[in-house]
């Protein structure tokens, strides 16, 4: 992935992979034992040079640079001698290819910080604003060696990747944690900044969570925000509470309220 990658010029390669290089051929069949077998070897005695093989049965997809009109004509011919293969057209680009380019302009249009990671909880792609973040490309370290999160991987993987909202640290920033499954084998990794901290949890907040307790994170300074806000919380006077939009003000409204003698009134 490049570092600073535009969703425009993702979206531009992807245009430009529907138009030009490479011979790309579907092979569809009906799938019985021993057809796919059958069909890699034609392949493999024209000694095509094969950029991508993907198999999705009933289906091949085939990225071969080398191959030229004429002698797809021929591989035409040879393949529909396999008994069982259906049709062979030619593709502007391989699914998986075009899954890669959507992922990446996806994350490229994500503000947040966010990573895939592989089902061993190594990172695979970071999009533009985790790179910016953390100063570098990230693509192949441990989750524990990026986020500095001793037992995170361990964690993550154990709990196949479901697990609730986490506070952590990185360059000494307070950041939230979302983990979200995307397969059996991985997962997205968003990293709320802190100006967004107070918008997710406004988001995700449960309406059985009252008072303090739907305040979460236990950082220094979440500490010593509900140790505040609950001595105040039981004045019988309005509150000013300050912040950054984003940032939770209206959870910590809700919260000194519910801890109030007026919770029970609007």
């Amino acid at each position: 992935m490049s570092p600073n990658p535009s969703p425009q010029g993702i979206l531009a390669a992807l245009f430009v992979a529907n138009r030009q290089g490479p011979m790309r051929i579907h092979v569809s069949f009906i799938d019985r034992v021993g057809i796919t077998q059958e069909v890699l070897a034609i392949l493999g005695g024209r000694n095509l040079n094969l950029d991508a093989v993907e198999m999705v049965p009933p289906n091949v997809y085939i990225d071969a640079p080398t191959l030229s009109h004429q002698m797809l004509e021929e591989l035409k011919d040879a393949l529909f001698r396999v008994r069982g293969v259906e049709a062979i057209t030619v593709v502007d680009i391989l699914p998986g290819q075009r899954r890669h380019l959507q992922l990446d302009a996806l994350l490229a249009a994500m503000t947040d910080p966010v990573l895939a990671l592989d089902s061993a909880g190594h990172v695979l792609l970071a999009n533009p604003a985790l790179i910016a973040l953390i100063g570098r490309e990230p693509a192949g370290e441990s989750i524990d060696e990026l986020l500095v999160a001793p037992g995170l991987q361990t964690t993550l993987l154990e709990n196949g990747f479901r697990l609730p909202l986490r506070e952590i640290t990185l360059n000494g920033e307070a950041l939230l944690l979302d983990a979200t499954p995307i397969t059996e084998a991985g997962a997205l990794i968003t990293l709320y900044l802190p100006s967004r901290i107070g918008e997710r949890l406004s988001a995700l907040h449960h309406d059985h969570a009252e008072g303090f307790d739907a305040l979460l994170g236990d950082s220094a300074a979440i500490r010593t925000l509900k140790a505040r806000a609950q001595r105040v919380a039981t004045l019988d006077a309005p509150l000013l509470i300050q912040g950054e939009t984003g940032t939770g003000k209206e959870l910590v409204a809700r919260a000194c309220h519910a801890s109030s003698a007026r919770h029970g009134e609007p």
